[in-house]
């Protein structure tokens, strides 16, 4: 059980090992070191992913503050509009409207006090994200690292077969 955590690490280096090493070898054609192929490609990926954020989080906060700003004027309406419809129907909805959001919001207050907690699995997932890489890396940087990291975990009898496999997939995924 302890165990888990650590082969799932090691399982996704190997999927991204496997994805990557056939752009690391089409750089190794071009007479670049593997090693120096591995990094162009993590500082690339690098790139896209957080001009992707950069791109994304101003609109994003931009929108939150709105609906902030807002907020008060669309609640305000929602129980004039339900206290109408209220005299017209005659259901307590505004009270069942007023119940709900005092549950949001001290179901909100609970959740910032975990802020702490999410923090932590925040920093533990950069942590894992990091081991990943470097697993990865080191799988890259050899040639054949990967079949030889796999061919040594398993049995002789499987090895043919599993070569194979690594291949194939090797060319699926990449």
């Amino acid at each position: 059980y302890l165990a888990i955590d650590v082969l799932a690490l090691l399982f996704i280096s190997v999927v991204l090992a496997s994805s990557l090493t056939p752009w690391v070898d089409w750089f190794q054609r071009y007479h670049l070191p593997r090693s120096v192929g591995v990094i162009i490609i993590y500082v690339v990926v690098f790139l896209v992913i957080s001009s992707m954020i950069f791109l994304i989080i101003p609109p994003l906060v931009e929108q939150i503050r709105a609906l902030a700003i807002s907020l008060p004027n669309i609640y305000g309406r929602a129980v004039l509009g339900l206290q109408q419809l209220q005299g017209e129907v005659g259901i307590d909805t505004a009270a069942t409207l007023q119940s709900a959001l005092d549950n949001l919001g001290s179901s909100l207050a609970k959740s910032t006090t975990s802020i702490f907690t999410a923090l932590n699995s925040l920093f533990g997932g950069l942590i894992q994200l990091a081991v990943v890489l470097v697993i990865s890396f080191y799988l890259i940087v050899q040639e054949n690292g990967l079949k030889k990291f796999l061919r040594s975990v398993t049995p002789a009898k499987y090895q043919p077969y599993l070569m194979q496999l690594i291949n194939r997939i090797n060319i699926k995924i990449g």
